[in-house]
């Protein structure tokens, strides 16, 4: 059975994993993801999530498997991220432009 990254070694000090940032259950996880997402310490749980915590059950995939998911799941973030402020951005500017047409054509009452 593996541990999902869920504790750490007692001879090993985890600097980013506690007891509100890992992986135990859904929620947690959810939450650890959001941080990683906002980019909010990610390196330091991904050099938590690589260090071999259960020798034997499942820590044999981990050196390859934990840069791979994480390095992926901060670049398809943060481009959504980015994404989703350029749209905000658009958006304000157009609201601002059709605004100053209204000014120029001297109809500044939008309500009519």
């Amino acid at each position: 059975m593996c541990c999902f990254f869920s504790k750490c070694a007692e001879d090993d000090l985890c600097l980013g994993f506690n007891k509100f940032v890992n992986f135990k259950h859904f929620g947690m996880a959810l939450f650890t993801l959001f941080l990683v997402c906002t980019g909010d310490n990610w390196s330091v749980i991904l050099m938590d999530t690589w260090k071999q915590r259960c020798p034997g059950a499942c820590a044999d995939y981990l050196m390859w498997v934990s840069p791979l998911y994480f390095i992926a799941f901060v670049v398809i973030a943060q481009f959504v991220l980015t994404n989703l402020v350029v749209q905000a951005m658009e958006d304000s500017n157009k609201e601002e432009v059709s605004a100053a047409n209204l000014v120029v054509l001297g109809n500044s009452d939008p309500v009519r």
